[in-house]
């Protein structure tokens, strides 16, 4: 039986440690520079390109986008560079995050959503069932990756150990797709790392995960955070309670 994102098995995983995040923050996407956290904020007159130190995560610089503009996703582009999208206008900024200044912007062939990279190459979403393959300098088209059963829409990702783990828009879930296939292997859900008591959680409920990507502290740990949400978690996902199932 094909796995899809309504059939598809849960993944367990643990939660190694919470760190606050500023729950004003409409976050589209993380990566990191270096050892640098990036964060790219959304909204119309509010989007920008955050800069922090870790462990905690405490913010270092903001550098604002024009009142048009609404960032989504972000990835390194090597060094101290870093590429945010812009959802719609299909344009891409090239930011230095050690000054915070824009350093260029291109076209971009599709809506911008989610984008991460791995090596020479970026991975980006638009929302449909198609993972493009991108040149990570220059974020050209050099591949695509289909997911099958993919019913809702993809959005940030980021590559970690052979698989492309995806947040499915506006839902608690965090999908992870063998890059070899595109296939789905199983999904996390982030729901019980909330108390039905935690401030707003249905306004986090409403707009669910979004914002990953691998943890540098800890081999084989995501940093997962969500639109409006006052954490981000350092997660393990473990892929042999997926197998245990099958």
């Amino acid at each position: 039986m094909e796995v899809t994102f309504d059939n598809a098995p849960l993944i367990e995983y643990a939660v190694r440690k919470a760190y606050a995040h500023d729950p004003k923050v409409f976050t589209q996407g993380l990566c990191f520079a270096g050892d640098t956290l990036v964060e790219s904020r959304g909204g119309y007159g509010e989007s920008s390109v955050r800069t922090y130190d870790s462990r905690p995560p405490s913010l270092r610089a903001e550098c604002f986008n024009d009142e048009d503009v609404w960032g989504e996703g972000v990835c390194s582009a090597g060094g101290d560079l870093v590429w945010q999208l812009i959802y719609e206008q299909r344009r891409a900024l090239l930011f230095n995050v050690r000054t915070m200044t824009l350093v260029r912007e291109i076209p971009y062939d599709r809506d911008g959503w989610g984008l991460c990279d791995h090596g020479s190459l970026a991975y980006s979403t638009d929302g449909s069932e198609v993972i493009v393959i991108r040149d990570r300098e220059t974020l050209d088209a050099v591949g695509e990756i289909v997911v099958p059963g993919a019913t809702q829409g993809l959005n940030d990702l980021t590559y970690l150990n052979g698989h492309l783990w995806i947040n499915a828009l506006q839902s608690w879930k965090i999908y992870c797709v063998d890059i070899s296939n595109g296939k789905i292997v199983g999904l996390l859900d982030c729901k019980p790392m909330f108390a039905d008591s935690e401030p707003d959680v249905d306004l986090m409920r409403t707009y669910g995960a979004n914002g990953i990507t691998v943890d540098p502290e800890h081999e084989g740990a995501l940093l997962v955070t969500g639109k409006y949400w006052p954490w981000m978690y350092s997660v393990i996902p473990d892929l042999s309670s997926v197998r245990e199932q099958q």
